[in-house]
């Protein structure tokens, strides 16, 4: 059974000036995100989806994409929100946050939102072929 969650976090991320992408990913997978469940473990879910900067989407407009990753956080709770709000703001926490984040974002690159996810309930035609 999936559970709902009651706050959704997403941000934008580019990579810091200079590393590439396989070492932006895995700086993101083995050294930060390990990190932020660390100090924050209220996440009910957290995901990091990597843009594909060289597929047919990114390229149909030419345009050089504004992040690399676009990072998810779900909180089953509007408490486990806060808390991790909280958790976060701490200037112990903050500093290891930042301090990691220097070593591999454009911190002036990023974009925090808080979401309101809603599901389709349209569902795809499944054709078969004939």
């Amino acid at each position: 059974m999936t559970r709902t969650p009651a706050v959704k976090l997403i941000a934008l991320l580019k990579r810091k000036p200079g590393l590439s992408m396989e070492d932006f990913i895995a700086y993101y997978e083995e050294k930060h995100a390990p990190l932020v469940l660390r100090i924050v473990p209220f996440i009910m879910d957290y995901r990091r989806n990597y843009v594909q900067h060289e597929s047919a989407i990114a390229a149909m407009d030419g345009q050089p994409g504004d992040c690399d990753v676009i990072t998810e956080a779900w909180f089953e709770t509007q408490a486990d929100f806060d808390k991790f709000m909280a958790e976060g703001a701490k200037p112990e926490n903050r500093a290891l946050i930042v301090t990691d984040e220097l070593n591999f974002l454009d911190r002036s690159s990023i974009r925090m939102f808080l979401v309101d996810e809603r599901e389709s309930s349209i569902r795809p035609v499944v054709r078969s072929e004939a």
